[in-house]
Parts: structure tokens; sequence; C-alpha cells
């Protein structure tokens, strides 16, 4: 499992490396073009985020998060990872007031986290 983390951390920061040497930018454009923070977007952010977690099922999740605290020792490691990456996610949708389409395309790649 540690060697995992370790090549999936490789990968990463690899690429962030490049991608802030080529471009310029620690983070993708979508980022700088959304701008982001104000009460109204962070208000539309909450309302997308209570929409996904409704249409992937809302009792899901929260069984989800309580099983979080019944994880083996030797796997907690990995279970706070995932829930890292699926909070950041939900914190930057939240931030920038998600997708304007309503398709919830900044929150699905949550999924596999999830």
């Amino acid at each position: 499992m540690v060697w995992l983390c370790v090549i999936c951390s490789i990968v990463i920061v690899g690429h962030i490396w490049w991608r802030l040497h080529y471009y310029g930018f620690l983070f993708p454009n979508s980022f700088y073009a959304k701008g982001g923070g104000d009460l109204q977007l962070v208000k539309r952010g909450v309302s997308r985020c209570l929409s996904f977690t409704q249409a992937i099922g809302g009792p899901f999740l929260l069984l989800l998060a309580l099983s979080a605290l019944v994880v083996p020792p030797k796997n907690r490691g990995a279970a706070a990872l995932f829930a890292l990456m699926a909070s950041t996610r939900f914190g930057f949708t939240i931030w920038s007031g998600g997708a304007w389409m309503g398709t919830h395309r900044f929150l699905v790649p949550v999924l596999p986290f999830v």
C-alpha cells in the first residue's frame, strides 16, 4: 500500500512540476477563470453540492461517512487520503459556485474516491 502511494505521489508531483514549468501557473486555467469566493458563488456552490449528494443518494453518503469511523487501522491512511481528495473537490465547487450548466461536472471526479 505504501508503494502505491509513493508511485501515485511521484506521478502527481511530476505532473504538477511539468504543468508549472510549461504553463507558468500552478492551477489550471479554469481555476483562474472562475474567480470565486464571493457570497453569491458560495451559496450556489453549496446548492450544487447538496444537489449532487441527493443525486447519488444522501443516505449513502451518510453511511459512508459513518463507516469511515470503523476503518481498520492499517487502512486509515488511505481512507484519510481519499477523504482529503473528495473534500478538496467539494471545497473547490463551493468556492467557485460549481458548474454553471448544472451537470455536476466538477464533482463527478469525486465518485471513485467516495
